[in-house]
């Protein structure tokens, strides 16, 4: 009996899952369902640590010849049957006449920030998640149309090679101050008034990526161009950036 959890709070609208079961020089594949999901029924895999979490659930029979320990490789696929993550399970001592059970952690591939259509595809974005050990992990979203500046509810509203990032020391509960910004890796990718900086981090795990300043006018308003509840600030080396009110 094999149970498939997602690395992730979830990773939604798989259609169908490429199961390769192994067991010594044996070997055996197949998929689960049989024939891919459509909407409204796509299966949706959940971390394991979710309160009430419910794990997609199929089992496999075993040929006479698996006689060692079994692992099991799952990858999930959505509706063009493209890959939303994979993982292998630890491998299972096999017990005939009995049910063994082992379980199966999805982990969605890796990608380039600064290149989601190479990375991911055209029409959308990679960005940066922390999962809940604070640890980074770059994945792509469905990319949405706001740019650089504007506000955002989550990854999927900004534009391609953007990300939504949440100003922490000015948000609420109720209202959360979160803007697209744009992923970089020199100055030159930023435009005229930008500049590329470091620090972005999940939690206290710091990681390479970089995102662009965003040019505002402290001669202005309050706000000089920033979104609204932001206000404009100079910066080290006469940079201009969107920050919280001091």
């Amino acid at each position: 009996m094999v149970s498939v959890y997602s690395s992730l709070p979830s990773i939604d609208n798989v259609a169908q899952l490429r199961v390769k079961v192994t067991s010594g020089l044996d070997n055996e594949q197949l998929l689960y369902p049989d024939k891919p999901l459509a909407a409204p029924a796509l299966l949706r895999l959940v971390e394991p640590n979710t309160p009430a979490a419910t794990p997609v659930t199929f089992s496999v029979s075993f040929r006479p010849t698996f006689n060692a320990d079994v692992t099991v490789d799952v990858e999930a696929l959505d509706v063009t049957q493209a890959s939303l993550g994979r993982g292998t399970s630890a491998p299972q001592p096999l017990n005939l006449g009995a049910v063994t059970y082992t379980r199966v952690i999805v982990t969605p591939p890796t990608c380039d920030p600064t290149a989601p259509a190479r990375s991911c595809g055209d029409g959308y974005t990679c960005a940066l998640v922390c999962d809940q050990n604070s640890q980074p992990n770059q994945l792509c979203f469905s990319a949405g149309k706001a740019n650089p500046g504007d506000p955002c509810a989550d990854t999927t509203d900004c534009a391609p090679g953007s990300g939504c990032f949440e100003f922490t020391t000015c948000s609420t509960v109720a209202k959360p101050m979160k803007t697209c910004r744009k992923f970089c890796t020199l100055d030159a990718d930023c435009g005229a008034g930008s500049s590329c900086i470091p620090g972005i981090s999940c939690g206290n795990t710091s990681t390479s990526l970089r995102i662009c300043s965003r040019p505002c006018d402290p001669t202005g308003d309050a706000t000089g161009g920033c979104a609204s509840g932001l206000h404009c600030f100079i910066f080290a080396g006469g940079i201009t950036d969107c920050a919280c009110p001091q």
